[in-house]
Formats: structure tokens, C-alpha cells, sequence
């Protein structure tokens, strides 16, 4: 449903990338599962893109359009258009949000731009919230290009003027906001807890051979190169199936110039992109989830895949770590493709008996974390600072 003019929202979320969109992954599920997750007295407006990642073209009827999600509301952003960014300041002050939240470090119009208004006094929230979404995780900022470094002493100094809360999905990423940010107080950090989506009932049965996926954005922050390149010393018959928007084109040219040189025992398909309302149902299909990735803030790919008995191989720079040691899958430590080969031919030699047991173990341990996780967002638990830090 459309709306005239924004109401009233305590908070304001500005994010590059949200529904109908997918192809960004963990960031769009993160801001709508706390948005469903929110008291049902507190709304939010979003403002955003008005088209998924990479894409040339909006979304079919929605660009410049304001839409009713619930009590909360979305208004989609041609950021092309200077009149679409006056609207949308306008309708971020007449929402009148007592907390402002900013979906990403570095993006220069959801984040940098919001930021700025702040400091001239166009915006007031009582209280800033960032997420960086992994983007301050050393493998990140490994990748970063030369015009982030440079721009990295200014934006600190926007910042610290600014006095953001820091959101964090853990202690080492707080760790690693502190060592990018030093001036950071212990009280400016604050902790989201994203809890995945619902566990399966029961794990599907497996079938003859073993089964591997790659769900997720090719890029090299997701390390396909290196999992490709570990298939090349597995002896046995083996196959994996890639899943995701190619978001960086000279990389996947990399990849598949390595999956043209790999054995004939080796099997690498890419099967496209993968809708969010599939996933779960896909990742049911497959004996393993093998993710070498150099940082993740939460990483949604995975909870979607232990929710449904599919067990994760992954680096150690995820949250997940302690979960998969638990049963719900396995840490490699190493990026090297040899560490990654051998992990692999391990899980690839399991007998169904065997994979069946780990699909159970991994669901359970999904189950066990789930239940641990605290169930109102960050964003509404700092607004319910705000308000009592208000009262007199």
C-alpha cells in the first residue's frame, strides 16, 4: 500500500539496498528481520535504493514511491535525481526520528551524506546508530581501494564530530571497530544479536553422493577463487554448484579460468542467482556449505544453512565459529588451498550414514544457538535509552 506524505517514526533506517532487492545479501535480511523483530508500538521509516545491486533499472513501479510494509514504511530513492534526495530529506525531518540508523561504513550516500547532515544540523536525532556490516574486518580493509584510504583520516573526523553508536555482531568485531576507531568509548558500542531464520523441523535424507554449495555474492571478500583452487587437489570424484550475483566481473573471469584448468573428477557448475524465498530450500539439498571467506559481520548465508541440517566448512573469521565447533559443521584456520583440500576430501569420503549424522548434529546445534540469542533488536534497545535518558 501507498502512502501520501511519511509519518511519524521514531526511527529512521537509511540503507543502499532492501526489498524487493536480494542480490546484497546479508545487509537487506539484517534491517528486515529487525524490522519484524521491533515492539509492535515502535515504526521505522526506510529510505533507499530504488534498485537491487548492479542493476541498471528500478524496481517495477517502485522508484520515488513511498510503500506501506506493515506499520512501518519504505521510501525508494532514484540516487540519480537530486529532487528524489530533497524528498528524502524532507521526509527523514518530518518522520521526526529520535534515532537515526546508518546500514553501512562506507556508503557515500546512505551513510556519508546522513552524516553530514547531522553535523550541519539538517537532521537531529537524538542518537546516531552505524552498523559497518564487516567492513571494518581485516580482510575487508585488506581490499580496500585508494580512494577509501585516503578518505579514511577525513571520514574518522566526521565521525568522532559526530558521535556515533557503534553496532556490533560480536566481540571481535567491536575489537575491530576499536582499532579502526581508537577514539570509540566503551559506551559508544552497542551489540546486535541477528538470530537467522526459523530451524527446520527435521533434516532432509541424503542422497548417494556427497553434495557441496557456494551461496553467495562472487567477490573477493567471499574467497571463491581459493575454494575452486582446493577442488584441484581432491582425488576423489567431487562436485560443487555456485550460487550468487557476480558482483566483481574480473574476478569471476579468475574463477573460471580456474574451474577450465581442474580435472575431469572435479565438477564446478554455477547455477545462477538464487532468490531469498529458495534458499533455505536449496541449501536442504546439499551435504555441505563450503565458505572460505576472509570476514563476516554475521552472515546470514550460514544461519540460513545450519536451519536446515546443512552442515558449514568456514574460515575462522565469521561469528559463527564456536556453533560449527559445536557440531554445526567445521573451522578451517588456514586459507590455503591445501588446508581447504584436505577438509574437503574428508567431508567429500563420508558415508551417507555419516552425512546423515552431521546434517542432525548440525541442525541441533543451530537449534541450541538460536535459543540463546536475545530477541529485541539493538536499534530498539538503545531507543529505549534515549527516551530514559530523556525523562526528568
Amino acid at each position: 500500500m501507498r502512502s501520501a506524505t511519511p509519518k511519524h517514526h521514531p526511527i529512521v533506517v537509511l540503507t543502499a539496498r532492501f526489498e524487493p532487492g536480494y542480490k546484497a545479501g546479508g545487509p537487506i535480511r539484517a534491517v528486515a528481520d529487525g524490522l519484524d523483530s521491533l515492539a509492535k508500538d515502535i515504526s521505522c521509516l526506510v529510505v533507499t535504493s530504488d534498485r537491487d545491486l548492479g542493476d541498471d533499472a528500478p524496481y517495477e513501479g517502485l522508484s520515488g514511491a513511498l510503500v506501506e510494509r506493515g506499520r512501518h514504511e519504505i521510501l525508494y530513492v532514484d540516487t540519480t535525481r537530486l529532487p528524489d534526495w530533497w524528498r528524502a530529506l524532507l521526509s527523514v525531518r518530518r518522520a521526526r526520528p529520535e534515532v537515526l540508523y546508518l546500514n553501512s561504513f562506507w556508503s557515500p550516500q546512505f551513510t556519508m551524506l546522513p552524516v553530514l547532515a547531522v553535523l550541519l544540523r539538517a537532521l537531529r536525532p537524538r542518537k546516531v546508530i552505524l552498523a559497518p556490516r564487516g567492513e571494518l574486518s581485516p580482510g575487508a580493509l585488506a581490499l580496500k581501494t585508494g580512494k577509501k584510504r585516503l578518505a579514511f583520516p577525513i571520514w574518522s573526523l566526521a565521525l568522532r564530530l559526530c558521535r556515533p553508536t557503534m553496532q556490533a555482531s560480536s566481540m571481535s568485531e567491536a575489537a575491530m571497530i576499536r582499532k579502526s576507531l581508537p577514539w570509540i568509548r566503551e559506551n559508544e558500542i552497542v551489540y546486535q544479536h541477528d538470530r537467522g531464520p526459523a530451524p527446520a523441523a527435521a533434516v532432509a535424507e541424503v542422497t548417494s553422493n556427497s553434495r557441496f554449495v557456494f551461496v553467495g555474492r562472487i567477490a573477493r571478500m567471499k574467497n571463491v577463487l581459493l575454494l575452486i583452487e582446493s577442488l584441484r587437489h581432491v582425488e576423489d570424484s567431487v562436485s560443487l554448484d555456485i550460487f550468487g550475483p557476480i558482483e566483481d566481473r574480473p574476478y569471476w573471469d579468475e574463477c573460471l579460468a580456474a574451474i577450465a584448468t581442474l580435472p575431469e573428477h572435479v565438477s564446478v557448475t554455477y547455477r545462477g542467482l538464487l532468490g531469498p524465498d529458495l534458499v533455505q530450500t536449496t541449501f536442504a539439498q546439499y551435504d555441505g556449505f563450503l565458505l572460505p571467506t576472509r570476514g563476516e559481520n554475521f552472515c546470514h548465508a550460514i544461519a540460513e544453512s545450519l536451519s536446515v541440517g546443512c552442515p558449514t566448512l568456514c574460515s575462522d573469521r565469521t561469528p559463527w565459529s564456536d556453533v560449527l565447533r559445536a557440531g554445526g559443521g567445521e573451522v578451517v584456520t588456514d586459507l590455503d588451498p591445501h588446508a581447504w583440500s584436505a577438509a574437503i576430501t574428508r567431508w567429500n569420503r563420508r558415508s551417507p550414514s555419516e552425512r546423515q549424522v552431521a546434517r542432525n548434529q548440525c541442525l541441533r546445534a543451530y537449534v541450541s544457538w538460536r535459543q540463546s540469542v536475545p530477541s529485541a533488536p539493538a536499534v530498539e534497545v538503545e531507543l529505549k535509552r534515549c527516551r530514559q535518558q530523556r525523562r526528568p
